[in-house]
């Protein structure tokens, strides 16, 4: 059984690779992005100098119009002068709206950006060794950093018995996890229908039997065990559009990496040759 020796209340360890990794694969992304702004300014920038010397232009033709022998000319020209600086305020406008609305979109993208490089992260983690310490290491790491869970646990079941045994636990001792079993409980029940849980209200709470996510583990269509959440981070208000994606490719992931890791490691670490992969 593997069990995390941090307590609850000390500090969370501090950032792994995740975040060397996200910042890689974002920055190719907003390059081209951040260009498209900086041009923008540029243009309203030019638009807002042009204002101000057509604005100058009408001081001085006013000024002129003393001059009788100009005056209709002036005041063609003082007419030409206002329509145009109409026309420049009108386009200043519809420029000043259209970055209004790529400032919005940029946001919004940056945040899909976002959590597509963590989902991706979360992704490559799982699947990136084939050790059995590591790959739950990485589990905890996802759970903790970008989900936000403060105390959760990570089950899997006896077939014979039906019975759910933690194999990672994070923030709780392990004597204290809740035993499970298949159909009773929200744990249980998870893993009996194969349909996460999720309450209604996530404020913190040291209540074990109750917790906050019960997210079922499959390997192909078949539920091999279920990640429990118990409690949030404080600084965390609730679960978030990218927390329920994360809940899915760990529900889909998650087993397979840990089997994965189980088999080769039952092999010494040695890759089967060629042999072998015939005959399976």
């Amino acid at each position: 059984m593997t069990t995390s020796r941090r307590k609850t209340g000390e500090e969370a360890p501090p950032a792994t690779e995740l975040d060397e990794r996200r910042e890689q694969f974002l920055e190719t992304f907003f390059r081209k992005g951040a260009q498209f702004a900086e041009d923008l300014l540029k243009e309203n920038e030019r638009l807002r100098l042009r204002e101000a010397e057509l604005g100058s232009e009408l001081r001085t033709l006013k000024r002129h119009l003393e001059s009788d022998e100009t005056v209709r000319e002036l005041l063609q020209r003082l007419e030409d002068v206002e329509r145009q600086n109409k026309e420049l305020a009108e386009r200043f406008r519809e420029v000043q709206a259209v970055t209004t609305r790529y400032n919005d979109r940029y946001a919004e993208i940056e945040r899909e950006l976002n959590d597509l490089a963590s989902l991706y992260v979360a992704s490559y983690q799982l699947h990136s060794t084939l050790d059995i310490r590591t790959v739950v290491r990485h589990i905890r790491e996802l759970l903790h950093q970008l989900l936000g869970a403060d105390r959760f646990a990570v089950y899997l079941a006896d077939e014979t018995t039906r019975a759910l045994g933690p194999i990672l636990v994070h923030g709780i001792d392990p004597a204290a996890a809740p035993a499970a079993v298949a159909g009773e409980g929200h744990i249980g029940r998870a893993y009996s229908s194969g349909e996460p849980y999720v309450a209604a209200s996530v404020d913190a709470r040291d209540d074990l039997a109750a917790p906050l996510a019960c997210v079922p583990m499959r390997v192909e269509e078949r539920v091999v065990g279920v990640i429990a959440v118990f409690r949030l981070l404080s600084q965390k208000r609730g679960f978030e559009p990218l927390d329920f994606e994360l809940f899915k490719l760990l529900g889909a992931h998650a087993a397979t990496a840990l089997i994965g890791a189980r088999l080769y490691s039952s092999l010494a670490g040695r890759p089967l040759d060629l042999e072998e992969y015939r005959d399976l």
